[in-house]
């Protein structure tokens, strides 16, 4: 049981760490939009927005494919998928945060019903706990 608090304690502390690298990037799209309207009004359209970092490496992606879906994702200085957060064309939306290695370890999700569910993975994605 302590393997399971400690797994547990770990993935809360990466979930703190991915929400604050969150807000900032979304203060950050904010404040460039701020920015942006006080200069001029104008509208920028897009299916997709790549944010880069100085190594050109891809940080962040938002995007609206033309199946309907929109997602906002994550991603760290290696290239790799930590964070997702999107809305399906059914309904559902979700939450995803990913460990390193790009396998989902924290899921949040609204069912298209309107139930939530939040469930924690072990590194091998199977399912350690679940509610409700």
């Amino acid at each position: 049981m302590d393997t399971l608090a400690q797994r547990l304690e770990r993935v809360e502390r990466e979930n703190r760490s991915l929400r604050r690298v969150g807000v900032l990037m979304l203060v950050g799209v904010a404040a460039l939009l701020i920015a942006a309207q006080a200069t001029a009004n104008r509208v920028v359209e897009a299916e997709k927005f790549v944010v880069r970092d100085a190594s050109g490496k891809i940080r962040a992606e938002l995007g609206a494919p033309p199946d309907g879906r929109v997602a906002l994702t994550l991603f760290d200085r290696e290239g790799g998928l930590r964070v997702e957060l999107r809305v399906l064309i059914d309904g559902r939306v979700g939450l995803l945060l990913h460990d390193k290695e790009g396998k989902s370890r924290v899921a949040l999700r609204v069912l298209a019903e309107g139930r939530p569910v939040l469930g924690l993975f072990d590194k091998d994605q199977k399912l350690l706990w679940q509610a409700p």
